[in-house]
């Protein structure tokens, strides 16, 4: 098992660092974009975010996700060409009727869901982004389920500096605001489509396709467009609540600080599910696969809660040191947004026993009643509460689906997961972060030191409440007494 662990782990970190860049470029774009563009023009990217993401499940009708399930079940490597090649082209038309019809239609839907009509010709070119980006969709299922992190590490980044530089000169040095701003997503999602798919059709050729294989893939995989399009209800509903019943200018602040709490999901959310998705189907056949996904899930949801907790203690720091007095208000949601994304995490993994079973209807059921809730507590809370409320609606939701999810996964493929553990991680998170809101300070640098020295102490104070199992910590004993001897200097060896 420690073997399937150190696999899964490097996997995991490959794909993360190609998401490390993604946030720390973000994160330094963050002082020139807060001067370039104001609150309220967050606010119009907010709105923009909203209908791309609600679109965007609907364009490649989940032949990505059938592809990934069935692709090992296939032996050869003629026939995994062919399922490539056959989603690749059914997604293709899949996209282009759907972002047609979205195109025909969204003026009437702009003048009737908000309260102006200026976002039409921004919500245009997200359209156009959001079509590039389907097309590049299945490659890079493609890359995630031949488990090459590298090459999929390596298109991310190419196609994030591309972007970042385009906003630069766009946003910064032509002034173009927000339609700069989303032209550079555009351009730099065009290249890297036209680059990804011509590099997927020199691998696969140009040979047949299989509707066959196309349509066993989209049978599988168009029961996680209404699950998709539920968790976009939960992750973007609250935009609407606020752009209806708030200001534009919270709504942008809402935004910023949502997208640094999204940070979870960039940094850890995204990664471990990318990882642990393919590998999950290509040892779903093992007899120990049940007590691997189990343990795996406690590790993923000790890095998720490490990741929220530095995340959440150190908002404030970097709104202060990134951006103007403006944004600093941003930092308030930022905490339950971490929190969110752990939830996320968590129902992710108790809920793969529907995929694991052959049942992904339940998963599309989870998902439509946490949308139901969300909208639910969004109705009640926004008006009265604004963005506290909106985020507090965020993590209701996706706390209703773990509890959901894992009842019902249960009871169709039981796997017995390590509640203690996962009980213990959440506790001494939550206690150090109130610690890090006690000791907090006004001067900066003291505040940055404290609240770093408090988020280092998650570790150390599971090793103190006896987390770790005996032979969890051999192995890192083993592990440190190698990395000393090899390495004494570093490690202040007498």
């Amino acid at each position: 098992m420690r073997q399937d662990f150190s696999r899964l782990a490097k996997i995991t970190l490959i794909y993360g660092s190609g998401t490390v860049v993604a946030q720390v470029a973000a994160v330094l774009l963050l002082p020139m974009y807060s001067r370039a563009l104001t609150p309220a023009d967050y606010g119009v990217l907010a709105v923009v975010g909203l209908v791309t993401g609600i679109l965007t499940p609907f364009l490649s009708m989940g032949l990505g996700q059938g592809m990934v399930r069935y692709y090992y079940e296939y032996e050869s490597a003629q026939a995994r060409q062919q399922l490539i090649r056959s989603c690749l082209v059914a997604a293709s038309l899949t996209s282009l009727v759907v972002t047609v019809l979205a195109w025909i239609a969204l003026e009437p839907v702009v003048s009737l869901a908000f309260t102006s009509a200026d976002y039409t010709a921004y919500l245009r070119i997200g359209l156009a982004t959001a079509f590039a980006t389907s097309l590049a969709a299945i490659p890079r299922y493609t890359l995630r389920v031949q488990q090459r992190a590298g090459w999929y590490v390596a298109f991310t980044v190419g196609q994030l500096l591309l972007s970042i530089g385009l906003g630069i000169y766009l946003v910064v040095i032509r002034h173009d605001g927000v339609t700069g701003a989303l032209m550079a997503g555009l351009i730099s999602s065009a290249a890297a489509a036209l680059v990804i798919n011509m590099l997927t059709l020199l691998e696969t050729g140009l040979g047949q396709v299989s509707s066959a294989m196309a349509w066993r893939c989209f049978k599988f995989g168009v029961y996680f467009v209404p699950d998709a399009l539920g968790a976009s209800t939960i992750g973007l509903a609250d935009r609407w609540f606020l752009e209806r019943y708030s200001t534009r200018v919270n709504l942008g602040l809402y935004n910023v600080g949502y997208r640094f709490g999204q940070g979870v999901q960039i940094l850890a959310v995204g990664p471990l599910e990318q990882a642990a998705g393919p590998y999950a189907y290509s040892t779903l056949k093992r007899p120990d696969f049940r007590q691997l996904w189990a343990r795996i899930t406690t590790y993923s949801l000790l890095t998720a809660a490490f990741v929220a907790l530095a995340i959440s203690l150190h908002a404030a720091n970097l709104l202060k040191l990134l951006t103007v007095p403006a944004y600093y208000g941003a930092a308030s949601v930022t905490p339950l947004i971490a929190l969110a994304a752990v939830l996320e995490l968590t129902n992710w993994f108790v809920s793969g026993g529907f995929g694991f079973g052959e049942k992904p209807k339940l998963a599309f059921a989870v998902t439509a009643l946490g949308g139901i809730v969300n909208l639910g507590v969004n109705w009640a809370l926004v008006p009265r509460y604004g963005m506290m409320g909106a985020a507090s609606a965020t993590v209701v939701a996706y706390a209703f689906m773990c509890v959901t999810s894992c009842t019902l996964a249960q009871a169709l493929y039981p796997i017995k997961y390590e509640y203690g553990r996962v009980a213990r991680i959440a506790l001494v998170a939550l206690g150090l972060f109130a610690l890090g809101r006690l000791v907090a300070v006004d001067n900066l640098a003291l505040n940055i030191l404290l609240q770093t020295l408090v988020a280092f102490s998650l570790l150390p104070a599971l090793l103190a409440t006896g987390f770790f199992m005996a032979e969890e910590r051999i192995t890192v004993a083993r592990a440190w007494a190698a990395l000393k001897a090899r390495r004494p200097w570093a490690l202040g060896r007498v």
